[in-house]
């Protein structure tokens, strides 16, 4: 799991769930911001999966680009996400190695590269930053 996790990629048959993207998320809370990953659960992927759905609509697609096809749909247990029903087409996320990744890095969290006003001045948003306010509005 945590080889896996450092690598960002699923190694030796290595498990991937809700639970398990804390545990990445954490084992990867040391390495660089482009090499962390982001915990990837229903809230998450709801909030985010929401935004960038109605960004592609409003600018004419029809269909998910490919570069976030493995950006995919993780099933809750409760809430109003589960009632949410995206314009586009959305694979399943859970349990998806990739779709951690590729919600965590290039055309993901990490590749909003975000910068808050801050009283002492700019800060730069990391992935994990960003993560926990999309798992806040995810509910």
């Amino acid at each position: 799991m945590f080889r896996s996790a450092l690598t960002g990629q699923e190694l030796d048959g290595a498990l991937m769930n809700s639970g398990r993207t804390k545990v990445a998320a954490f084992a990867t809370a040391h390495l660089e911001d482009d090499r962390q990953l982001v915990i990837w659960d229903s809230r998450v992927a709801h909030s985010l999966i929401r935004r960038i759905d109605a960004l592609l609509v409003a600018s004419g697609h029809e269909a998910i680009p490919p570069n976030l096809a493995d950006i995919g749909r993780v099933a809750g247990r409760g809430g109003t996400r589960n009632a949410t029903a995206y314009a586009l087409r959305w694979p399943h996320g859970y349990q998806s190695w990739p779709s951690v990744s590729r919600a965590t890095h290039r055309h993901g969290i990490s590749a909003m590269n975000l910068t808050a006003r801050a009283p002492s001045g700019d800060i730069k948003w990391t992935a994990r930053m960003v993560e926990m306010v999309l798992f806040m509005d995810g509910y």
